[in-house]
């Protein structure tokens, strides 16, 4: 009885490429989900230490400048007062030494290191500017205060509308001694000068926050 010869099934039926297709597509989507969380993982790090850098040289250009000052100088006076909790200031005027006369120190004109809100920014509660954060400030430095030739500049931006860890509730919530404290805040403790300052930005819909602290000693009595 003759043989009947088998025939060889050629390319792929259409069940199966449905299937091919479909693993396919489940593997494609997975890498590309890791490649965007690795992306946004990313994204937040180098955002991290940027915010992290731009703390510290704010803190670095401020604590030059009061360290310079005469302590005498400073207004308003952000010192504590016996009984009464968390006096300090967002706003510092002083005089730094520009010399000496004999061993007296010779101060020049009056300097402002000050938190403002941003331009674009109304304080309201809102994102006023679309950037993620609500009613955030800025950190201002002005020289020759009141006099012929005033310059400003801005030392930091998203400045935040409180200290990290701070609730407007009336509470010392982060533990510092100061009550209800914007996200820039000086103090004077003896002969230092505290400085808080809280950075703030948003990465893919995430808030990202650093904040960092200096104690000044005066170079200048």
């Amino acid at each position: 009885m003759p043989r009947m010869k088998r025939t060889s099934r050629a390319g792929f039926t259409i069940v199966e490429m449905a299937i091919s297709a479909t693993l396919l597509a489940g593997l494609l989507a997975g890498v590309i989900a890791l490649t965007l969380a690795g992306s946004g993982a990313f994204r937040a790090g180098t955002s991290k230490i940027d915010l992290e850098t731009r703390v510290h040289v704010a803190l670095d250009r401020m604590a030059h400048e009061i360290g310079n000052a005469g302590r005498g100088s400073l207004f308003p006076n952000p010192q504590p007062v016996p009984g009464i909790q968390g006096l300090g200031t967002s706003t510092l005027d002083f005089q730094a030494c520009v010399g000496t006369a004999g061993k007296v120190p010779l101060f020049g004109p009056v300097q402002r290191l000050a938190l403002e809100l941003e331009p674009s920014e109304l304080d309201n509660g809102l994102d006023d500017d679309a950037d993620g954060l609500v009613d955030e400030g800025l950190v201002t430095w002005t020289t020759d205060l009141g006099g012929p030739s005033p310059r400003r500049a801005v030392l930091a931006t998203g400045v935040g509308e409180l200290l990290e860890g701070e609730l407007a509730n009336g509470a010392d919530d982060n533990g510092n001694g100061l009550v209800d404290e914007p996200g820039l805040a000086f103090q004077l403790i003896g002969e230092r000068v505290n400085v808080w300052l809280t950075l703030e930005r948003s990465v893919d819909g995430n808030l990202l926050t650093y904040t960092a602290q200096r104690s000044i000693a005066f170079r200048n009595k």
